[in-house]
This record gives structure tokens, C-alpha cells and sequence, in this order.
């Protein structure tokens, strides 16, 4: 799989609620940062998902950009209370997605 595909992956899964599926995606020293909680594991990211499961939900694809670096995806999420335009930004390291920075208005979400 390419990055692209990687992240495509993690984002399909994570709006189908598959946790199992967002976890197989994860490098195992994976971070998220995000205006509402930081991650500094993979194992911690995934208790807090099963904790809190996504509910299955549609997203809506507005821009890729890949560069050397990594992958930014521009994305309005579909969820049952309404649309949010999300922007999350992937480091991958050895076919694994390695850190995303998560980046979306939280008065949205009120």
C-alpha cells in the first residue's frame, strides 16, 4: 500500500467505527495532537477509541496534499449532529502511520 492508501485506510475505518482497522494502520510509538486531546501511544489512542467508539459516519474528501514529509487531508466528517471540516496531518514511518496533527474549529462541535 502507498501512503496515501495508509491514511485513506485510516480514515475509512475510523468513520466506520472499525477500531480494530485504525489500530492495524498505527505504528506501535504513534502520537495524536489535536485541539482536544494528545495521544503519546497507540495503545493509549486505541483505549480511548474503544472507550468513546466513533459512530459510523460519512466523510467527504475536499484535498490531499502529499509531500516528502507527509500527508495532509482536508475532509468535511458527516457525523449525526452535523458536518465538521477537519484537517489532520500524517507522518508514516515504515508503512505504519508514525504521528497526526488533528486540526478542526471546536466551537463546531458544541
Amino acid at each position: 500500500m502507498t501512503n496515501r492508501d495508509i491514511v485513506l485506510e485510516y480514515l475509512t475505518c475510523f468513520c466506520k467505527g472499525d477500531i480494530s482497522g485504525v489500530e492495524a494502520v498505527l505504528a506501535s510509538d504513534f502520537q495524536l495532537t489535536g485541539p482536544l486531546y494528545t495521544f503519546k501511544s497507540r495503545d493509549e489512542y486505541i483505549q480511548s477509541l474503544r472507550d468513546n467508539p466513533p459512530k459510523p459516519s460519512r466523510y467527504e474528501i475536499l484535498e490531499i496534499a502529499e509531500s516528502e514529509v507527509g500527508i495532509s487531508i482536508f475532509y468535511e466528517y458527516h457525523k449525526p449532529s452535523g458536518r465538521l471540516t477537519i484537517a489532520q496531518f500524517f507522518k508514516l514511518r515504515k508503512g505504519k502511520i508514525g504521528e497526526i496533527l488533528l486540526v478542526f474549529d471546536t466551537k463546531s462541535i458544541s
